[in-house]
């Protein structure tokens, strides 16, 4: 109970700290450094935790992946291929929000850490209208990029899932399929009150390649996903073919990669990597875990208050599936288990949609330059309706 307070209290902190601008990455550093040191961890040995952040290959690998992009990004709008992409989608979509709202969700089909940073500056290209607030943009570029992450086995919490229940690829991808469809529906709801002024022309006649060259530079970030190779090759490579094909001067190069390199956004990954390593390292929540099971609490209820409270705090959908459902599903007869593994993602996977340390959502946010708690008010009532299947199907 006491560690439980600790991290509420750590939490609570986190919060204020967005509510007052406060800088985000520096704010989670500290925060990992409380954790640590409410969990008894030598104050040593939780400096080499935090240490320990930058020299994880994965957290090196992430960070690269988001520099290679955010400067690909900038070469693509330096260029104005961004603008070129916008209106070859428009080709495929007339309604100019589903332009917006598809340029996410296709990117979104493939797992990319930190990929909200690769969408973000396509949502910024298409938006309806100039005076579209920021914090539609971010709901947008947030909550159509992770609509496939309900179902799609592309993603491995799926497979976790699957892996861990015993329940069948197919069962689950069919069970959680209307997560997939509320999702769009909730988020047309937001979407759809946007204010339209640019209305695009109706396109003439263009060929093929007019329509797939504006893609080309995109191509090598997506396709070393399938080959397992680092995204950040895939984006160095996207940025010369973007360099060649916008036949930029030496000097245009340099302006284009670095006059808007956001560090702040760095700044805000170092931090939320940080964190991290001191959740899964430190132990923190463990104790957590362990009062809970004590609580002799009705097992669906324990299930889902663990998966939200493991991913709110983690902001990994990892680790919500990992730690929760070996914990809860023994617990569970076959007939019950049907009935609760839907019930229990979309519990774990909302606890991820609002946790203030989910990368794609703090990318998102500093990007469009919009306040946290305004994308929060957006992403309640969709995030309810998509909830409302997991209920459903446990009832009926």
């Amino acid at each position: 109970m006491i560690q439980l307070i600790k991290i509420a209290l750590v939490f609570i902190v986190i919060l204020i700290s967005l509510r007052y601008k406060i800088n985000l990455g520096v704010t989670l550093a500290i925060a990992a450094l409380l954790l640590l040191l409410f969990s008894a961890v030598a104050p040593i040995e939780s400096l080499k935790i935090v240490i320990s952040t930058f020299g994880d290959y994965s957290n090196l690998n992430l960070m690269a992946n988001i520099v290679c992009i955010t400067i690909l990004g900038n070469v693509l709008s330096y260029t104005g291929q961004l603008n070129l992409l916008v209106k070859s989608t428009q080709t495929l979509f007339k309604n100019p929000r589903l332009v917006s709202l598809a340029l996410p969700a296709l990117v979104g089909i493939l797992p990319m850490p930190g990929g909200a940073i690769f969408s973000a500056p396509l949502v910024e290209a298409s938006r309806t209208s100039p005076h579209t607030q920021g914090e539609i943009l971010a709901f947008i570029n947030y909550w159509f990029r992770h609509i496939w992450e309900y179902f799609l086995p592309l993603y491995p919490a799926i497979l976790l899932v699957s892996s861990l229940s015993g329940l069948s690829l197919p069962w689950i991808v069919i069970h959680h399929l209307p997560f997939f469809v509320l999702a769009i529906i909730g988020g047309w709801l937001v979407v759809r009150k946007m204010e339209v002024e640019n209305s695009p022309d109706p396109p003439g006649k263009v060929n093929f390649y007019e329509i797939i060259q504006p893609f080309i530079p995109l191509i090598p970030p997506v396709l070393v996903v399938f080959l397992g190779i680092p995204i950040w090759v895939g984006g160095m490579i996207g940025l010369i073919l973007a360099i060649f094909l916008g036949k930029l001067s030496f000097s245009q190069i340099i302006s284009a990669m670095f006059q808007n390199f956001p560090w702040s956004i760095m700044i805000d990954v170092a931090g939320i990597l940080i964190f991290k390593t001191a959740i899964t390292q430190g132990g923190v929540l463990q104790p957590v875990v362990d009062f809970m099971i004590s609580q002799n609490m009705p097992v669906i209820l324990l299930g889902l208050v663990l998966a939200f409270f493991i991913a709110l705090v983690s902001g990994l959908t990892s680790a919500f599936v990992g730690v929760s459902f070996p914990l809860i599903l023994p617990l569970l007869s076959l007939a019950s288990l049907e009935k609760a593994i839907p019930l229990l993602y979309i519990g774990g996977y909302l606890g991820i949609i609002f946790s203030p340390t989910h990368l794609c959502l703090i990318l998102s946010c500093r990007y469009f330059k919009t306040d946290i708690e305004k994308v929060y008010r957006l992403l309640l009532w969709p995030s309810i309706l998509v909830f409302s299947w997991g209920v459903i199907w446990y009832f009926i």
